[in-house]
């Protein structure tokens, strides 16, 4: 059960740098949970035009990794799985968690979205979500990563 509610942070944000024939994006927050939210926003950014804030389908996303990288690359890869076959554009987080246990760290989700409808266009198809010159860092409370979207 998810207990922990986060609306985004008007702190956090991104911007899309200069990458060769893929897409990069620099994130900034300030928590990991509001790093996953804010790469959501990027990632929709990426290939759509414009996102429909109505969303008629909630899902929950459970991951598990050992590394904060690979919990952000598996749920980008999740949110792009869900679009590329399913046709469902995750919207919105409302509800995020991180547990470490052990070695593993396990993120817990719940995203708001609905089905793709006929006649929108991607601007771009990800292929994936890639770890090229991932790395997650807090400094001073804020937290900073750069993902790299295959096209």
């Amino acid at each position: 059960m998810l207990n922990k509610k986060y609306v985004r942070n008007l702190t956090s944000q991104h911007k899309f740098i200069d990458h060769t024939a893929d897409i990069a994006v620099e994130i900034t927050a300030d928590s990991f949970e509001e790093l996953i939210q804010e790469s959501l926003i990027a990632f929709n950014e990426s290939v759509l035009d414009s996102v429909d804030k109505k969303s008629e389908e909630e899902l929950e996303i459970d991951l598990k990794d050992s590394s904060k990288e690979g919990i952000l690359v598996s749920f980008l890869n999740e949110i792009n799985y869900l679009l590329t076959v399913k046709r469902w554009i995750s919207k919105s987080i409302y509800e995020t968690v991180l547990k470490k246990e052990k070695n593993n760290f396990e993120l817990c989700c719940k995203i708001k979205g609905s089905q793709l409808t006929d006649g929108i266009d991607l601007k771009e198809e990800i292929k994936s979500v890639t770890y090229h010159q991932m790395e997650i860092k807090e400094e001073n409370g804020k937290f900073f990563t750069r993902i790299v979207f295959d096209i």
